[in-house]
């Protein structure tokens, strides 16, 4: 037999299969990485491409070359997946009182920590860091809607 047959064995007899079932996708782990893989690179070119409208329409953000839009996305990738979650909690009463509207100002915040940690790439105060934000999200928006939503851990 070939590995990954699900023939393996792991002493005492004990059978370990190699092929992971992804829900009802009957996915490899090996084709399950490729396509999670695949979104996170369709993700960051998506937001790449919102944070090259930012720039080029919002007077106030500035990026200055293309290895600098690179990390940029990918740092507000990790800035929202760590950061947010966390800002999200501790501000949620005063999201409440103002019925989501904070929410703008929070992810102008992501906006202009990624700015803040990467030279290269400028926020020239708040209101261009907000209209940055809403450009971003529009942008991601709109690519989530296209490669579709993120699988869920657990499918």
């Amino acid at each position: 037999t070939l590995p990954g047959d699900g023939d393996e064995t792991l002493g005492r007899g004990m059978a370990f299969p190699l092929r992971l079932e992804a829900g009802t996708l009957g996915m490899n782990a090996y084709e399950l990485h490729v396509e999670q893989s695949i979104r996170l690179i369709l993700r960051t070119l998506v937001g790449m491409a919102g944070l090259w409208l930012a720039d080029r329409f919002i007077n106030g953000v500035n990026i200055t070359s293309n290895e600098t839009l690179l990390i940029a996305a990918l740092i507000m990738g990790v800035v929202n997946a760590v950061v947010r979650p966390v800002v999200f909690w501790m501000t949620l009463p005063v999201t409440f009182l103002t019925l989501g509207l904070f929410l703008l100002v929070v992810n102008a915040a992501m906006f202009g920590l990624t700015a803040w940690v990467l030279d290269g790439f400028s926020v020239d105060g708040l209101w261009p860091a907000v209209l940055g934000a809403v450009v971003l999200g529009v942008v991601n928006w709109i690519g989530q809607m296209v490669i579709g939503p993120r699988e869920e851990k657990g499918e």
